[in-house]
């Protein structure tokens, strides 16, 4: 398994642990996501999902807050969309979800989970780690005798 799999896995992991731990704590919590990986049950109204976001906010509190079930794979909730309050159930996986943020009691919105971008952290291959180090011992004038 790839570097950047494993990497994806332990921040699935993260992500519910950190999850479970709220919802064990009744503690509500906001979700940012992918909204075209988001599932919605049954589908909403196109008029309805043109207005969300690529990246969409999703709050969880009150009802929505009480309606969440963690699976295997993620959290599904029901909530409300749109001026007459369509109910739907929502299914986000745990890998489509890019941040979890709570309100502390400063009123302040405080990221408690952000999904790093694996590609970003370990997007290389060996190859590019000799030629940086080649290049590094052949900055050196002194080590140019050696080769």
């Amino acid at each position: 398994m790839s570097t950047i799999m494993k990497f994806e896995r332990l921040q699935d992991k993260q992500c519910e642990s950190v999850i479970s731990f709220l919802l064990s704590e009744k503690i509500h919590f906001s979700l940012f996501c992918l909204i075209d990986r988001v599932k919605f049950m049954p589908e909403l109204p196109r008029e309805i999902m043109e207005n969300f976001q690529p990246i969409s906010l999703f709050v969880l509190k009150g009802y929505t807050f009480d309606s969440i079930e963690l699976t295997a794979r993620g959290i599904i909730f029901e909530a409300g969309f749109g001026s007459e309050n369509i109910g739907r159930y929502v299914e986000i996986g745990f890998r489509d979800i890019l941040q979890v943020i709570i309100t502390n009691p400063k009123d302040k919105d405080v990221p408690v989970f952000t999904r790093l971008s694996c590609r970003d952290l370990f997007d290389f291959t060996q190859e590019d780690e000799l030629q940086k180090s080649m290049e590094a011992i052949m900055s050196n004038p002194h080590n140019k005798q050696y080769l």
